[in-house]
């Protein structure tokens, strides 16, 4: 995957993070999809212009995982994501 890409959450995504508890609903079909800590994290970084190198540095900042894991695990969230059609690339 390009890791050069820019994300941001398509029209019909809703995200919201507060402090206990984050979650994006897709209001076309009423899904509710609650978020632990790192994809949350992710999910904040959805913004349009963050590129997923700098996703993947903000991760590597937080938890301090090896440059493999942080892009693996930010490759893994942004498929996720596209593949239930809540974000688009811009």
């Amino acid at each position: 995957m390009n890791r050069e890409k820019v994300f941001l959450f398509k029209p019909d995504a809703r995200f919201f993070n507060f402090d206990e508890s984050s979650f994006i609903i897709d209001i076309s079909d009423h899904t509710l999809y609650s978020l632990g800590k790192s994809s949350a994290l992710m999910a904040a970084s959805l913004d349009g212009k963050t590129h997923m190198n700098g996703i993947i540095d903000i991760i590597r900042g937080y938890y301090r995982v090896s440059a493999e894991d942080g892009a693996g695990a930010v490759e893994k969230f942004i498929s996720m994501m596209l593949q239930k059609h809540l974000i688009k690339e811009v």
